[in-house]
């Protein structure tokens, strides 16, 4: 539609590995998210919230690591890693 080429002239990068991911064309590199991680964790918090004699609103930041999946659908930056 617009004429770009990925990785060459675009890097795409995706969320949750789906199967479709790897037989793409090209194949999309992707994010991992933890599910079972991120649903541990809310439900920690649920109960937390719900158990606390302290209902005050809180603002809370959290990183959960997530595991990067490289294929072909990136590439270096222009002007880095390229020859010429």
């Amino acid at each position: 539609m617009l004429g770009l080429s990925v990785p060459r002239d675009i890097s795409i990068i995706g969320f949750d590995d789906e199967d479709l991911a790897a037989n793409m064309d090209p194949p999309l590199s992707t994010m991992v998210l933890p599910h079972d991680e991120m649903a541990r964790w809310a439900v920690a918090e649920l109960l937390d919230s719900y158990n606390a004699a302290d209902q005050d609103e809180r603002l809370q930041k959290i990183k959960i690591e997530c595991e990067f999946i490289e294929r072909h659908s990136i590439a270096a930056p222009k002007g880095r890693g390229e020859e010429g």
